[in-house]
């Protein structure tokens, strides 16, 4: 069986959809993460990050 049933939004959760993107268009999302989580800012630098990628064993 198909399912044709298409996916639906609130209004609230594609507010905060449009807020995270603009934040990211922006430059802005690290900084709302660093109020929420002082401990981010304790690392942060102006270059960057460099990824770490675990292989599964």
């Amino acid at each position: 069986m198909v399912n044709k049933q298409q996916m639906q939004w609130s209004r609230q959760g594609a507010h905060y959809l449009l807020q995270t993107r603009t934040s990211v268009l922006n430059g802005e999302l690290r900084d709302h993460f660093e109020e929420c989580y002082p401990e981010l800012s304790a690392g942060s630098n102006d270059e960057e990050p460099e990824i770490q990628v675990k292989m599964a064993a």
